[in-house]
């Protein structure tokens, strides 16, 4: 995945088209563009390689007794439309703090959480120069219709400890814009409500431009994928990027 630009979260529409660049017997590759639709321009652009097995013949059954469900307490909305919970570090705290202080005192409690950690329960655990550790509740709500926890969440942990090891390199006043990840899956993982475990590394930290890599495992310690991504460090800027349009029209020079 490769971003673009940065999206407000202004109540706006993002759509994804996907279309399929080749298949082969065993091998699938695909790529989507996602679109800001009340801006009516490109945000993102992925790519994908997907694997495509054999038709189960004859398909499983269903279960002869599934288990029963509580059904949640709040029904009246989709849990994404409901009341926003969590606070966004205001610029004040970005100009007065460096990036590591700010999340080590977030692990504190001394700081707010953002929205998306009481929508999903992202958060970081551990925090030092170069490196930190986020967990993911690996929830039902996860799931795909294959019934495991869908690519994308996977990713969205990836992305998150990939990119907050870089902001913990960042002085005060300096924003950080993620420009790429890519993901490599390794294997499947079960939406059981275990912890997702993610340990991100910076690997070369620049000037401008900083590289860092990032091992996800499940519960039992095995490793579910691996990923690494590039980030800009944006000094002056604030942390809300604002329209800043991302790319690599800055090289490094030295390093």
């Amino acid at each position: 995945m490769t971003m673009l630009r940065p999206v407000r979260a202004d109540g706006g529409t993002i759509s994804a088209n996907g279309q399929r660049v080749h298949r082969g017997r065993s091998v699938g590759l695909t790529e989507a563009f996602l679109i800001d639709e009340a801006q009516d321009r490109l945000v993102a652009h992925c790519t994908s390689r997907l694997a495509i097995f054999e038709p189960l013949d004859p398909p499983p059954g269903a279960p002869e007794d599934p288990p029963l469900l509580d059904p949640p307490t709040d029904l009246e909305s989709d849990p994404y439309l409901r009341p926003v919970q969590g606070d966004v570090l205001g610029q004040d705290v970005w100009d007065s703090l460096g990036g590591l202080e700010v999340i080590r005192r977030q692990i504190a409690g001394e700081l707010p959480m953002p929205p998306i950690s009481h929508l999903t329960g992202l958060e970081p655990i551990e925090a030092e120069e170069g490196s930190v550790t986020m967990r993911l509740p690996a929830t039902e709500w996860m799931n795909s219709p294959a019934q495991r926890v869908q690519g994308g969440a996977i990713t969205m942990l990836a992305d998150a400890a990939l990119a907050a090891a870089v902001e913990t390199l960042a002085p005060a006043g300096t924003a950080i814009a993620t420009i790429d990840v890519k993901v490599n899956f390794l294997r499947p993982v079960q939406g059981d409500g275990r912890d997702l475990i993610a340990r991100g590394r910076v690997e070369h930290s620049g000037r401008t431009l900083a590289i860092a890599n990032a091992e996800l495992f499940n519960s039992d310690e095995q490793r579910v994928a691996i990923a690494t991504g590039s980030s800009m460090y944006l000094p002056g800027h604030p942390a809300a990027l604002g329209e800043i349009e991302l790319g690599r029209g800055e090289e490094e020079s030295g390093g």
